[in-house]
């Protein structure tokens, strides 16, 4: 039904494949797999309906949640059109193409099969989103490309230290632990340091090792050994 010219039917089956592939048992979303689904929910998600996209990308976010399935994926070719997705005027597409891409690069660091182009320059603009899930997931994704890219500098040189200072000092947790784990992560040069202490992370630094959930004192600690 999936792959029907019903519109009204593909998008129910659509729906349908979303809601199961959304239990939390790695089982079921094997299963999905199997049954032939990611071709024709990779088909929903090029297509120009938002409604196809958005319950297309919520299935293929959960079905990359688990790292076995995230190959399965990549086969489908559907990676360029989930950058693409990144920049959808919908927020929750938006959220479902990042949370498919920071799923995948946390898994596969795959950043061979997008070349890399475009992706940065994206990532660190929704990190300025006024939704704390798409930050969220953007700096997971943001974590995983400073820690397998070779040249800091053209992550340095972006100018979102700015806004990495700022996340150290939110009320969400996630989003501090993250955002010092982006430190941690792009690397120890003296230009960097310099950067960072201009950009005022030191002193939320600071005030996170005084936070009572061990991650923030962990990466905060980590952070300010860079």
């Amino acid at each position: 039904l999936a792959w029907g010219d019903d519109q009204l039917a593909r998008k129910a089956a659509v729906l349908a494949l979303a809601n199961i592939s959304n239990q939390s048992d790695d089982d079921i979303k094997e299963n999905v797999v199997a049954a032939g689904a990611v071709m024709p929910l990779a088909a929903a998600l090029l297509s120009h309906d938002p409604d196809d996209q958005r319950y297309a990308g919520q299935a293929i976010a959960s079905i990359t949640s688990c790292g076995r399935l995230c190959g399965d994926v990549i086969s489908s070719g559907i990676l360029p059109k989930v950058v693409s997705l990144m920049r959808s005027p919908w927020p929750d597409v938006q959220l479902w193409a990042t949370t498919i891409m920071s799923n995948i690069l946390n898994q596969e660091k795959c950043f061979s099969k997008l070349g890399k182009t475009g992706l940065l320059p994206l990532l660190t603009h929704l990190i300025h989103s006024c939704h704390v899930e798409i930050v969220h997931e953007s700096l997971r994704a943001l974590v995983v490309y400073c820690e397998e890219d070779e040249e800091d500098e053209t992550i340095v040189d972006m100018g979102f230290l700015d806004r990495i200072a700022q996340l150290l000092d939110n009320e969400d947790s996630r989003l501090r632990v993250f955002a010092a784990r982006v430190i941690s992560a792009l690397g120890t040069t003296e230009e960097y340091r310099l950067q960072l202490i201009q950009a005022g992370s030191v002193r939320p630094l600071i005030r996170m090792t005084r936070q009572p959930d061990p991650s923030s004192l962990r990466e905060s600690l980590k952070a300010l050994a860079v």
